[in-house]
Parts: C-alpha cells; structure tokens; sequence
C-alpha cells in the first residue's frame, strides 16, 4: 500500500506587482497539473484566510499506481520558489529496513529535501475485529 498526506503552502517568489500576476497565472496551471497527474480536482487547493494552500491525501494499492507527486512539487520548487511545505508518504512494497516507515519530503526555498520521519514511524498494524453488530471488539 502506497500512501502520501501533503500540506504545501503557495507563495510567490516575491512581493512585486510582476510576481503576483505570474502567481495567478501559475496557479491556474498548477490546477491542471494536479489534475492530470494526481488526479485531483481544482479544489485541493483552498485558501482561508488567504493562505493558499494545496492540501491532499492520496492512497493506491501499488506504487506502479502511484500518482506523480514528486513531478508536482518539482514544479512548484520551480515555479512558485516562496512555497513550502511537507508531504509524508508510506510504501510498503519498497523493500526497507522497515517496511512501516514514513518518508518525508521537504519543500522550502525552491529546494526539494528527503528525510528519514522521526515522528510517525515505525507505524504499527493494528487488528481491529467487529461483534456482529459491528461495534469495534478490543
């Protein structure tokens, strides 16, 4: 199983008049760029408050199913350098000291960072069984 949880905040590189309308049109790009290689509609990019961000959790059986995430952020490292943000992923079918451990992917300054998770791994499997009313049984 493949799975991958991101929270990017949006930026522009800049605060200049010639920055901000490059960002709206990149932002309309970066909507048809998550559609076509994550599959995700426009709307996983949110603004409240302001703040724009593309938030997302993605999760597929095999990684030869896995959707483009690391073309995606390479794209906003590139093209919108003031974003920043994290994605943690899982893949159990990579062979790993252990096979339960989140990886994290750190986007800042237009640079792309592979880490090792200290925080969520190991994760562990858990057993969860039903009575025939199906309420959880511990």
């Amino acid at each position: 199983m493949y799975s991958c949880h991101a929270w990017i905040a949006l930026y522009a590189w800049d605060d200049t008049v010639e920055a901000d309308e490059k960002f709206e049109r990149d932002l309309i790009t970066l909507r048809m760029l998550i559609d076509r290689k994550l599959g995700l509609p426009g709307n996983a990019i949110s603004g409240p408050n302001g703040l724009l961000t593309l938030s997302f959790t993605l999760c597929t059986n095999h990684v030869s199913r896995n959707p483009d995430v690391l073309a995606v952020l390479e794209w906003i490292a590139v093209e919108m350098k003031g974003s920043r943000g994290l994605v943690y992923w899982q893949d159990d079918d990579i062979p790993a000291e252990d096979p339960l451990a989140y990886h994290v992917i750190v986007l800042r300054k237009g640079i792309i960072e592979h880490r090792s998770d200290p925080f969520l791994s190991p994760s562990s499997l858990v057993e969860y069984y039903l009575d025939e009313e199906g309420r959880g049984i511990d």
